[in-house]
Parts: structure tokens; sequence; C-alpha cells
């Protein structure tokens, strides 16, 4: 036994017991649990911590009037406080318009950069939210082609921004069965095993997250996929002196990820919008290609479809011309709480959906 210790009495072992220390420890000192408690006008961990942001947004609060809204970086608004973002103006609004009836609450899944693989997954975990109503704001760049072929071969779920997909092989049953064939692999199983019961795995981005917030010298020295992953980095606020030029043609929605997302929408028994986002583009061609495509493919699963492309003018744009200024964000708000007002009136706030068999 005494030989056995003294073995153990050595450098290796100290370093072995370190590592094991920092993979277990050192994450979880620097990491916050979400509350179901809370209200989170978007995911306060960016792209990372999908499924607890959730797994703790679907939590019921009955009675309520359940609304999700899943966008791309237009609806996550990192460029403002959350509090001045579209999706915090109308969750206020919402509040005050339904008479004194059951809360409408606003739920935000959208994500920078989202793709449509991501979309699929999120609609699937709605099941979860049993939402009343959906609003899915988007535009041609999250439907195409390199999101389901890139170089030729299936697109790895590595490649998305987010980690909303990371958990995927346990949720695999509630996917169409062409997203299962085409990105579940077999290791799937193992990395979502990891991800959901391995807090150090899951947490693995966090330390160097907060260290780059800390030293933004050492930015230039991270690999690009690696800098901004838990916490955003800062944006600039610079308007949009004149509309920029876009093609649309030249990003066709492909046809595959828009059957994959109106099959994984069937079972959701809520009203479910399509919206035409806002954007501060002259657009050459291909926007109503576009719309055309959209709104014939998900109608057979009872989508509607707005077109609010002009909603917000272009001198209400920041230079890309597809982030708002502050009241680009205002001005969405007021626009979608007219749209949406008529529904919150109605006063169905009682309508129970139907249980999906999981």
């Amino acid at each position: 036994m005494m030989r056995f210790l003294k073995r153990l009495h050595h450098p290796v072992t100290y370093i072995v017991l370190l590592i094991i220390l920092a993979e277990w420890w050192l994450p979880g000192q620097l990491y916050q649990p979400l509350s179901s408690d809370e209200f989170y006008a978007r995911n306060p961990y960016f792209r990372r911590n999908w499924d607890e942001y959730i797994r703790v947004t679907s939590r019921h609060r009955d009675p309520e009037f359940r609304i999700l809204l899943i966008s791309n970086s237009q609806g996550v608004g990192l460029e403002y406080p959350e509090e001045q973002i579209y999706t915090t103006l109308l969750q206020k609004y919402l509040n005050h318009a339904t008479n004194g009836g059951p809360k409408a609450r606003l739920i935000n899944w959208s994500i920078v950069g989202l793709q449509a693989p991501e979309l699929v997954m999120l609609l699937a975990r709605a099941q979860e939210l049993e939402p009343h109503l959906i609003l899915c704001i988007l535009g041609p760049t999250a439907f195409k082609e390199k999101s389901y072929i890139y170089d030729g071969k299936p697109t790895p779920i590595s490649m998305f921004p987010s980690d909303v997909l990371a958990p995927v092989w346990f949720y695999r049953d509630r996917l169409p069965e062409s997203f299962r064939e085409h990105y579940i692999k077999n290791i799937h199983f193992v990395s979502g095993l990891f991800y959901q019961y391995w807090p150090g795995y899951r947490l693995k981005d966090l330390p160097l997250a907060k260290l780059l917030q800390q030293a933004r010298f050492l930015v230039p020295f991270v690999p690009p996929t690696q800098r901004f992953t838990w916490l955003a980095r800062p944006l600039k606020r610079q308007r949009l002196k004149k509309p920029k030029k876009k093609n649309f043609a030249e990003m066709p929605p492909h046809p595959e990820l828009l059957r994959m997302t109106r099959e994984v929408s069937e079972p959701l028994q809520a009203r479910k919008i399509f919206i035409m986002q806002p954007h501060g583009f002259v657009v050459t061609h291909g926007e109503q290609e576009f719309a055309k495509a959209m709104k014939d493919s998900l109608k057979a699963a009872n989508w509607e479809f707005w077109d609010m492309s002009s909603a917000v003018p272009w001198q209400e744009f920041l230079k890309d011309a597809a982030h708002f200024t502050e009241a680009g964000h205002r001005i969405f708000a007021d626009s979608l709480a007219v749209r949406l007002d008529p529904i919150i009136k109605s006063g169905d706030f009682t309508h129970r959906l139907a249980k999906v068999e999981r």
C-alpha cells in the first residue's frame, strides 16, 4: 500500500489532478445557471447553452398565451441593450394588450447566423414549449444550399454557429426522416452524451470566452470559430447612409431544407406565421421568388405568410443593411404589434394544445 502511495506522489499525478480540477471546477465557477422565473429577451449565453435555455424558457406559467419568436441576429439585437430591442418592446406591448386576461409571453429563440437545420431543431424542441403562436422571422440566407451540402457532402452539424444541435441524437424521433438520414451520425450519440452529462465538455469554451472578454488583445491569436461562443463581441452602430443592392436570386431556398421545415412543423398545434424580415437592401432580383417558394412550401403545414420586408425604412438600418437602429427596433415592434393586436385581443387564451407523444 505504501509503495502504491509513493508511486502516486509523482509530478504527472499532480498534472492530471490539475487538469481534472480545471475541467470540472473552473467552468462551473464561471457559469450562472438560468432561471425559469426570469424573462430573457435573448439567450444570455449567445451561441452556447441552448439546451438549458430552451428547457428553462419552455416551462409553462399557465395561464398564459405563449408566442415563440425565431429569427437570426436581427432578433438577437446585440447592438443594443436588451430593453431597447424589438422583442423586449413587443413583450411590453403584449403585457398591456390582454385586457386583464392571461398574460402573453414572448419566448425569443433567435440565433445569430441561424441556418435552416437549426430552425428545424428549434421547431422540434417547440413541442416542449407548446406555443399558441409561432413567429418565424427570416430571410433567404437561412435556407441557402451550403446549409444542406458543403464540399459535395452533407453539411456537418459542427459547421452551424450555435450548439442547439449538440443533443440532436436525443430528439431524433421528433425530426423528419430526411433530416435524420442526412445530418445525424452515430458519433452524435457520443457527443450528445458528453454534452448533456459532462459539464466540463458543455462549458469547455467558457473560460476562454471570459478571458477574451477581459483581454481583448488576445483575440487575433484565437481561431475565429472559438472567439465568440458564450459571450458576444461588441458591435458598432454605424448608420446606413444609402441603400445597398442585393441579389436574392443568388441564394434560392434549398427545396430539401424547405421540406424539412414543413415536415417538422406539422405536429405543432399552433398558429404559425412565417414573416419575411425587414431589410435595408434594394433587391435587384429574387425577393418575390423567395417569398413565393416559402409561401407555397409552408402552406401545406398551415403556415401563414406575412411580407414585412419593408416594415422598417432603410434609413433606420445600420451599415450592414440587416440590423436595426434603436428607432428601427421601435418601428418593427410597433409594426408587429399592429399585426398581432387582433390575435391578442381575440381573447382566445384558453386554447389548450394537444399533447404530442414523445
